[in-house]
């Protein structure tokens, strides 16, 4: 059995404690207060719920510091972030081990669920499930960049409906963005997903 003691635990966005334990194990098993004495003050300020990230490309983490280069948007995806995929997909691998080193960052940061649209998902599937974090997955349904057509995308991202089996986590449908996927097979995704009673990720730039 674990414990952690804080100045406040969160139990809600209504609800706090001032002077409080939380005593673990897998589960959350009691919170309880404590006399102040019992707490070493400053120590821990505030113990709260784990925090979610809802978009990132978990795959992209070992480049992420090209960003400040100062290309716009399309320029900094032209330079690194196509040729960095095309080497992830001669490499999924280094898909599995980009996925580990970003979720290790993200938790020393609390977050302890995220929604990542990426390819090669399976190998993030399986860094997510070695990390015990919340997910939602879903592959860039595009008709550029690494993929032949949005149709190979499209087939990626059902892929992942058979490879899933953990209640936490999610697959949605993940229609890139209004730019890189034409309307026509933008629509014919969100129809599908709503068929299929899944949810959407997209980029709305």
């Amino acid at each position: 059995m674990n414990e952690v003691c804080g100045d406040y635990v969160v139990i809600n966005p209504h609800v706090w404690l001032s002077q409080a334990c939380v005593r673990f194990s897998n589960r959350i098993e009691d919170i309880y207060r404590v006399s102040g004495s019992s707490v070493e003050k400053g120590k821990v300020r505030v113990v709260t719920h784990g925090l979610a990230t809802t978009h990132v490309h978990l795959g992209l983490y070992p480049i992420r510091n090209t960003i400040v280069s100062g290309l716009s948007l399309d320029d900094w995806v032209r330079k690194f972030v196509w040729s960095w995929e095309r080497f992830l997909r001669e490499y999924p691998e280094v898909s599995y081990y980009a996925s580990l080193l970003a979720v290790r960052e993200l938790l020393s940061s609390g977050v302890t669920a995220l929604a990542d649209m990426h390819f090669n998902e399976g190998m993030v599937y399986k860094a997510v499930l070695e990390s015990g974090v919340k997910a939602d997955l879903s592959t860039p349904i595009m008709n550029h960049g690494v993929f032949e057509n949005y149709e190979e995308a499209l087939e990626e991202n059902l892929g992942l409906l058979k490879m899933v089996d953990d209640p936490k986590v999610k697959v949605r449908l993940g229609p890139c963005t209004p730019r890189l996927l034409d309307p026509n097979a933008f629509k014919e995704v969100v129809e599908l997903a709503r068929e299929l009673e899944l949810g959407v990720h997209t980029h709305l730039a």
